[in-house]
């Protein structure tokens, strides 16, 4: 048997056994964790599943049952796979002899490297949940209960180090103290480039994570960061708005939005993770818009991290026909109180070679932007038992006397005026109404933003003698549109 097979393979699924229990595996999942230990502490372990070695030290692997993980003490790595290994793991057992080698030397490898760090860090013994080791990447019917058991794995953990193999100790430094503007914004975009942000499998993870803390290049764990710098990097954002004093030239001619991630390119991991920790369910709307414009191997993969997000009752994957089982977890959504598969937007948007959607990074605004749910619905659906249609029971709010189609958004300062006009034109110069409308239900900013706004005498008088000036020009839409009064608006 290959190198990597013996990593990657289990010839006898059957004799798994439990070190806890003693018990065969049977049915479960299989959890797999890891220790690099010296040759002499092998010794002295009473209990573990394998051993491999991996140059001066050994790597002990220990197999439980899911129910046997509570009194464990374990960390679970969240990564982005290697280009080479993840070829390898995907292209099956076809590789040649020296590859193979190769490939398992970087996997056991990379084990012991980050192992030593977190031992390090810890101070401790503690136990690792590695996906290069702990998953059968060979063995699609352990892997498969393994991947809908990896939520759990990771909101069961001591806490999960997100590693950022792409962060450098020079872009935080430039991210922090940098000398110049140039020098910080650079550092903004640096951290915000990192892969780790363009995964699906690493959001789901994000999301689910019991605590966090973070590796960065060379290894080096930063013990002071629990958020992977997301709160770091939206305030720095901030900051140079207000020096630059205008967040599309910030964006175009210092961060180069396109070639570069900026913050609200990342979207909104924060918010579902909130969510989840604060013990409700992410909505299904909430959860794909989050995914879709990420990477991942196949769209199984996708799904399995969607379920990740929105389960735990959807943990497995309902049907090996994806739209059959996009299907029953959208109706089990509704059936739920989950109104957001209805809230979707129909239809496909701009490819992902479209300038739109690079400047747009992982944020998905076309999907589903209506953001966490406030209040449940009054009443249940229900489905007809023939078709299995939903029913919906509706409540009158209103009559619509007109709509009118939004215009396109343009570049910058014109895309911005068109918001501007399309809320002046169906609303009039009533700032209440207007902030309301442009702030809430187009920006989606926080209650508080708008309460500070409105309540701010001085910058609310401000703002109603430039509404009143633009609605009094008769301006056309986009034919005549005053750049000087889109920014004073926009500040």
């Amino acid at each position: 048997m290959s190198k990597l097979s013996t990593l990657w393979c289990e010839e006898l699924p059957e004799d798994l056994r439990c070190i806890e229990c003693q018990l065969p595996l049977g049915s479960d999942a299989l959890v797999r964790t890891l220790r690099v230990v010296e040759s002499d502490v092998m010794a002295t372990t009473p209990t573990f599943s394998r051993v491999y070695d991996s140059i001066d030290k050994k790597i002990l692997l220990f197999d439980r049952h899911p129910s046997c993980m509570e009194d464990v003490n374990f960390a679970t790595i969240s990564h982005v796979w290697n280009p080479e290994v993840s070829d390898v793991q995907n292209h099956g057992h076809s590789t040649n002899a020296v590859t193979d080698e190769k490939i398992a030397l970087k996997v056991l490898s990379s084990a012991k490297s980050i192992y030593e760090s977190l031992e390090k860090e810890t101070n401790s013994s503690i136990e690792m949940w590695y996906d290069y080791l702990s998953v059968p990447q060979w063995h699609d019917p352990l892997k498969m209960k393994i991947l809908s058991l990896i939520p759990k794995i990771f909101q069961n953990s001591r806490f999960t180090l997100v590693v950022m193999e792409d962060v450098t100790a020079k872009v935080l430094a430039r991210l922090r103290d940098g000398k110049s503007f140039e020098e910080r914004v650079s550092g903004i975009t640096g951290v915000c480039n990192a892969k780790w942000f363009s995964r699906v499998w690493t959001m789901m993870e994000f999301v689910r994570a019991n605590h966090l803390r973070v590796m960065i290049h060379g290894h080096q764990i930063q013990p002071d960061v629990k958020d992977v710098f997301i709160q770091e990097i939206r305030q720095a954002w901030k900051t140079s708005i207000r020096e630059v004093g205008n967040v599309h030239i910030l964006e175009k001619d210092y961060a180069k939005l396109g070639e570069n991630i900026v913050p609200w390119n990342l979207g909104k991991p924060e918010e579902a993770r909130m969510i989840i920790k604060e013990g409700k369910r992410l909505d299904f709307g909430m959860a794909f818009s989050l995914l879709c414009r990420r990477g991942c191997r196949s769209q199984k993969d996708f799904f399995y991290a969607l379920l990740g997000l929105i389960g735990p009752e959807f943990s497995e994957l309902p049907s090996d026909n994806l739209e059959e089982a996009s299907r029953i977890v959208q109706k089990a959504c509704l059936a739920s109180g989950d109104m957001s598969p209805l809230l979707m937007t129909p239809g496909d948007g701009p490819g992902a070679d479209s300038p739109s959607v690079k400047r747009q990074g992982y944020f998905d605004a076309a999907t589903f932007n209506l953001g966490p749910r406030t209040e449940d619905p009054l009443y249940p659906v229900q489905f007809e038992s023939v078709s299995e249609g939903p029913r919906l029971t509706l409540s009158k709010i209103g009559e619509v006397f007109w709509t009118e189609r939004a215009p396109r958004q343009g570049p910058n300062l014109e895309g911005f005026w068109m918001h501007i006009y399309h809320a002046l034109n169906l609303i009039g110069p009533i700032v209440e109404e207007f902030v309301k409308a442009l702030g809430g239900r187009w920006f989606h900013l926080p209650e508080s933003i708008l309460e500070a706004i409105l309540h701010d005498e001085e910058r609310r008088n401000k703002l109603a003698k430039l509404l009143t000036t633009c609605y009094n020009l008769g301006l056309k839409g986009h034919e005549r549109q005053p750049p000087e009064l889109t920014t004073e608006i926009a500040t």
